[in-house]
């Protein structure tokens, strides 16, 4: 027998069983999602049915466009008939509408000479019936009722003949005719006669402020030239008391004593630039300017502390006296005939306001002092000189300056109340040359001693009683 020994042990373990396999670490993948269903194809908007073809027959007017042609037709017949009224003359449309066609007079037979009153022209009158209306009116202008009451019987009663009415119609015609010829014939010679009597005082008071304009526009020739010097006098009568005054100032108007001149129209007051209210002479700058006595410059100034000239002076004078020539024209040697103010200085010497110098020399340019100012419109107002002059110039501390020739006028004018002394009353200043403004307030003064002013208180008035 055999023996069997058992099997030997394997030397090495046995293998272990194999691992299971391992998950997949990805998701599984989803099934694809189904195909999406075809979109349906777009819906097209069904056509409008076909519109049925158009009748051949117009659609009915409606009621507003009836009213709209009317009124279009009824406004091209009013046009039509006011442009044929208008150019013929005959025909209105509100006559052919409102009122009967009457016979024309124009239509009636009428003998040779005789006139009717349809021939005579009248404008703006369209229509027969008006033309009817015209004897009632034309008659009125000659004062006479009856024409006008025979000229509408043809019209009222229309159904008379018209042989009876042919005879009433010429009569009642000719007679208005001859009335109302008569009275235009008499309004347009008052009228014009009226006319003439206010154009003839306009072309004198023109004349008179011809010389005046120009001694305004003209700015004091004199400005620069030298003063009259105390001894110098101005060629006079015995007493060489007649002097020159300012003529600065524009022409003036007013009357002396004696003379008298045409009133000017009162003008709007001119206020001064240089000439404020509280100006010791605006009162009276502002009432010359009023009567267009005086003016200023182009610009609105007055320049009242500029000196006046022998020319100027001339010049106001000529305007404010008019007075009867009682001295003889004198030819100053150094007076141009085209000096500007050659026409007012010869009537000013010739009236005896102002005088020349010695050796028929009249100096227009030299400016004047304030005595000779006085001493010219003294010499115009001829106011009676004072017994005692002596006594009536002691009121001026510097009387003994007054020229011996001027002692009586100056005595004279301040017992009148001309004399204005600015800004003391007490000095006269009788040499010093006269400004715009003493000139304004001397002239004033006498237009207050003529009676062309009202009284005026001023501190600066030398009064008589003084």
């Amino acid at each position: 027998m055999s023996n069997s020994s058992p099997p030997e042990p394997s030397s090495f373990p046995p293998e272990p069983p194999l691992s299971p396999p391992e998950p997949s670490s990805f998701p599984p993948e989803p099934p694809l999602s189904p195909p999406e269903p075809p979109s349906p194809p777009p819906e097209t908007p069904p056509s409008p049915p076909p519109e049925p073809p158009s009748s051949p027959r117009r659609k009915i007017l409606n009621w507003d466009e009836w009213i709209a042609i009317i009124v279009a037709f009824a406004t091209m017949i009013f046009i039509f008939s006011w442009v044929l009224g208008r150019r013929d003359g005959e025909f209105s449309f509100k006559d052919s509408l409102f009122t009967p066609k009457l016979p024309k007079q124009a239509s009636l037979p009428t003998t040779p000479g005789e006139e009717t009153i349809s021939s005579i022209p009248i404008p703006g009158l369209d229509s027969d019936s008006e033309l009817l209306a015209l004897p009632e009116i034309t008659a009125n202008l000659g004062g006479d009722s009856e024409p006008s009451d025979s000229e509408d019987e043809p019209s009222r009663d229309t159904t008379t003949s018209l042989d009876d009415d042919d005879s009433e119609l010429s009569d009642s015609e000719d007679e208005l005719s001859s009335e109302a010829t008569a009275s235009l014939d008499d309004d347009d010679s008052e009228s014009s006669d009226s006319e003439d009597e206010p154009s003839s005082e306009a072309t004198a008071n023109l004349d008179d402020g011809s010389e005046s304009s120009d001694s305004e526009d003209e700015p004091s020739p004199g400005a620069n030239s030298d003063k009259t010097s105390p001894g110098s006098t101005p060629e006079g009568d015995d007493t060489g008391s007649t002097v020159e005054s300012p003529a600065a100032i524009a022409p003036t108007t007013s009357p002396t004593a004696s003379p008298t001149a045409s009133p000017t129209p009162p003008a709007e007051a001119i206020e001064f630039s240089d000439v404020p209210e509280d100006h010791w002479a605006n009162y009276f700058i502002i009432v010359l300017s009023e009567q267009q006595i005086i003016r200023g410059f182009p610009d609105q100034s007055f320049k009242p502390n500029q000196p006046v000239t022998r020319g100027e002076l001339a010049a106001i004078i000529q305007n404010v006296f008019d007075k009867v020539n009682t001295e003889n024209s004198i030819n100053f040697q150094d007076l141009p005939a085209d000096y500007w103010a050659s026409p007012a200085i010869d009537e000013a010497v010739k009236t005896g306001f102002m005088k020349g110098y010695p050796g028929e020399v009249f100096r227009p340019d030299e400016q004047v002092p304030r005595v000779q100012v006085l001493v010219a419109l003294v010499s115009g107002l001829e106011a009676t000189p004072p017994s005692t002059p002596e006594e009536a110039i002691g009121v001026y501390q510097d009387k003994e300056q007054i020229p011996q020739w001027a002692i009586e006028k100056i005595a004279t004018a301040t017992q009148s109340g001309l004399v204005v002394n600015h800004p003391n009353p007490e000095s006269l200043n009788p040499n010093q040359p006269a400004t715009r403004a003493e000139v304004a307030a001397m002239i004033y003064q006498a237009l207050v001693i003529s009676g062309r002013a009202e009284e005026y208180s001023s501190e600066y008035i030398i009064s008589p009683t003084d």
